[in-house]
Parts: structure tokens; sequence; C-alpha cells
């Protein structure tokens, strides 16, 4: 019982692992490709505030 539960809970953590690391990679994206269409000086203000 104890093993199944464990396996459960492993599973969950890499489940939360992996979607924290889509959520990073979707936001470095996002500023990649703000960091091209848009002015620098822009995007230092909205990282600053």
């Amino acid at each position: 019982m104890d093993g199944i539960v464990y396996k459960f809970i492993y599973i969950y953590i890499y489940i939360y692992i992996y979607i924290y690391i889509y959520i990073y990679i979707y936001i470095y994206i996002y500023i990649f490709i703000l960091a091209i269409t848009m002015w620098p000086i822009d995007i230092y203000h909205s990282i600053m505030t």
C-alpha cells in the first residue's frame, strides 16, 4: 500500500515539475517575442515595475 502511495506522490511531483518547466519556457518565449517586436526600453520598464 505504501509503495503505491509513494508512486502516486512521485507522479504528481513530476507532473508539477513538467508544468512549471513548460510555463517558464512559454514565459521566456513570450518575452523573447516582445523583445523582437517592441522597444527594449518598454520591456526594461515593465520588468522593473
